[in-house]
C-alpha cells in the first residue's frame, strides 16, 4: 500500500515539474541561433532597425491623428448643415484628444526606443572593431632587424590583415535560423553580448616559425618557453634564418556572454538588471539588454487610432458627449453629462448618428472627405474641392471664408424677414416737416434736404406704446437670430 502511495505522489510531482517546464517561454529562434560575432552583430542590426521602426511608425500614428483632427475641424467650419457641423465638432475634440495621448506614447517610445538604439550603436560599432581588426597577423617587416650588441637581436614585425576572417559573413538576421524567418524580437528572452572587454579572447591567433636552423631537436612537446625551445637550435649557416606566420581561430571562438531580459524568461516578464544598468559603473551587457527589454515594452504599447471609431465606441466618450450637448439645442437641457442615465437621449443619437460599426463609420466620416463636396473660392476662380484634399492653409481658408460667407448672408437675409416692419407712422410724423420743426426728440432728423425718421432712435410716444400682442411676441421674433448663432 505504501509502495502505491510513494509511486503516486512521485507521479503528481513529476507532473508538476512537467507543467513548469512547459509553461517556461522560448527565446527568438534567431537570437538562441547566434554563434558569432557575425551573427550577434547581424541581429543587432536587425533588432536596431526593429526599434526604430517601432519609433517611426508612432511619429506617424501622431502626424495621421492630428492630420485627422485638422480634417474634421475644417469639415466642421465648411458644413451647411448647423447639425453636421456640431458632429464634425464633436469628432475634431476626440481626435484632439487621442491626439494628446499618441504624442505622450510617442514621447515615451522615442525616449525609451532612443536609449536603446544609442546602446545597440555602440554595440554594433564594438563588433565592426572586432571584425576589422580581429582578423589581423604579424608579418616580417623585412631587412629592418638589428643586432643590439648585448647579445640580443631586434625582430622588426608589423600587422596586416589576413585573409581569415573572424567569421563566416551573416547578410541579415534573417540567416540566422534555418530554415530562415524574420527574427521574433518581441520574443527575445535572452541577448548574446561581446563585452569590451572580450574582444581580443575573439582575435585571429597568429604563429611565428623561425626556421633555417641546422638542428633544433633537443626538446620536444609544447607550452614550452622561448628559451626551452630554442635551447638546442644551431643557425645552419650566416643569413639563413627565416621567419614564417600563420594564424588560427582561438577555442573558443566565441564567447559573448548571454544576458536574460526578463525575470522568471516570460514573454511578459518584467525586465531585469535595473539595478546593474542604471549604477555608476554599469555592466555594459546587462545595461545593453535592460534597455532593449524596456524599448521593446515600450514599442508595443498600443497607439491611439481612429481606425475603430463608431457610434458604439463614441456613445460613453466623455468628450463627445460634452460636445454634443453644448452645440446641440435638442441636448442642452441635459445637466450632467456624466449621468447615463441623464445622457441616455445623446448616447442614442451618437450611436446612431456615427452608426454601429467602424466600417459604416469610416465611409460617412472618413471617406467622405475625400470626395469634391465643397466649394473652394480663390483669388480669381471658385472650384469643388475635397477636405482631404486640402494641402495649406490658403486652401484652407478658400473653403472656409467661403461657406461662413454664406452662412452670413442667410443669417442676414432672415434677420431681414423676422425683424420687425418699419414704423409706419413715425416716417408719416417726418415727412414733409420742414427743418425748424424736424425734432430729434421726435425721432426725426433733417437730411439730405429732407425730414426723415431717424433709424435706431424711438420717439417719445413710441416708449408709451402698449404691446398689445404680449411680451412672448418679441422673443418668438429674435429666437431664430439666437439659434443662427447657437450653430455657428
Amino acid at each position: 500500500m505504501s509502495l502505491l502511495i510513494i509511486l503516486s505522489a512521485t507521479a503528481v510531482t513529476l507532473a508538476r515539474v512537467s507543467v513548469k517546464i512547459r509553461a517556461t517561454d522560448t527565446n527568438d529562434e534567431a537570437a538562441e541561433a547566434v554563434t558569432s560575432p557575425c551573427g550577434e552583430q547581424a541581429y543587432a542590426k536587425g533588432l536596431r532597425k526593429h526599434l526604430a521602426n517601432k519609433a517611426t511608425e508612432a511619429r506617424q500614428q501622431l502626424a495621421s491623428l492630428r492630420q485627422r483632427g485638422k480634417e474634421w475641424a475644417t469639415a466642421a467650419l465648411a458644413e451647411t448643415s448647423a447639425e453636421q457641423r456640431c458632429n464634425y465638432r464633436a469628432l475634431s475634440a476626440k481626435a484632439q484628444s487621442l491626439e494628446e495621448q499618441a504624442t505622450a506614447t510617442a514621447n515615451q517610445i522615442s525616449a525609451t526606443v532612443g536609449d536603446a538604439l544609442q546602446h545597440l550603436d555602440a554595440q554594433i560599432g564594438i563588433l565592426d572593431a572586432l571584425l576589422t581588426t580581429g582578423k589581423l597577423t604579424l608579418q616580417e617587416d623585412a631587412n629592418k632587424h638589428s643586432p643590439t650588441g648585448q647579445a640580443s637581436v631586434n625582430i622588426k614585425l608589423k600587422l596586416i590583415a589576413s585573409s581569415t576572417p573572424v567569421c563566416a559573413a551573416v547578410s541579415d538576421a534573417t540567416k540566422l535560423r534555418q530554415p530562415e524567418a524574420p527574427p521574433e524580437y518581441n520574443k527575445l528572452l535572452k541577448l548574446k553580448v561581446t563585452a569590451p572587454n572580450q574582444l581580443l579572447n575573439n582575435f585571429n591567433e597568429p604563429t611565428i616559425s623561425i626556421g633555417g636552423f641546422q638542428s633544433c631537436n633537443g626538446n620536444s612537446g609544447s607550452n614550452l618557453n622561448i628559451g626551452a625551445a630554442l635551447q638546442s637550435c644551431t643557425q645552419q649557416s650566416a643569413g639563413t634564418s627565416t621567419l614564417t606566420f600563420t594564424q588560427s581561430r582561438p577555442r573558443p571562438a566565441y564567447t559573448a556572454t548571454t544576458v536574460a531580459l526578463r525575470h522568471d524568461n516570460k514573454h511578459n516578464g518584467k525586465c531585469q538588471n535595473e539595478e546593474q544598468a542604471t549604477s555608476d559603473r554599469p555592466d555594459h551587457s546587462k545595461k545593453l539588454a535592460y534597455l532593449v527589454c524596456k524599448a521593446l515594452d515600450q514599442s508595443q504599447a498600443p497607439a491611439p487610432s481612429v481606425n475603430e471609431l463608431s457610434g458604439t465606441t463614441l456613445k460613453t466618450d466623455p468628450i463627445v458627449k460634452l460636445t454634443l450637448r453644448n452645440c446641440l439645442p435638442q441636448f442642452q437641457h441635459i445637466a450632467d453629462t456624466t449621468d447615463s442615465e441623464q445622457s441616455k437621449q445623446i448616447e442614442e443619437y451618437i450611436e446612431q448618428t456615427f452608426h454601429k460599426n467602424s466600417n459604416d463609420f469610416k465611409t460617412n466620416y472618413m471617406d467622405i472627405l475625400t470626395k469634391d463636396s465643397h466649394t473652394s473660392r480663390s483669388e480669381k476662380t471658385s472650384a469643388q474641392k475635397s477636405i482631404t484634399g486640402i494641402s495649406n492653409a490658403q486652401e484652407r481658408t478658400a473653403i472656409v471664408s467661403h461657406a461662413e460667407g454664406i452662412r452670413n448672408v442667410k443669417e442676414l437675409e432672415a434677420a431681414k424677414k423676422d425683424a420687425p416692419a418699419a414704423d409706419t407712422k413715425n416716417e408719416e410724423k417726418c415727412k414733409g416737416k420742414p427743418q425748424g420743426e424736424c425734432k430729434e426728440k421726435d425721432g426725426c432728423e433733417f437730411k439730405d434736404g429732407k425730414c426723415k425718421h431717424k433709424e435706431g432712435v424711438k420717439s417719445e410716444n413710441d416708449e408709451k406704446n402698449t404691446n398689445t400682442t404680449g411680451s412672448n411676441s418679441f422673443v418668438i421674433k429674435k429666437a431664430p437670430l439666437l439659434l443662427a448663432v447657437l450653430f455657428l
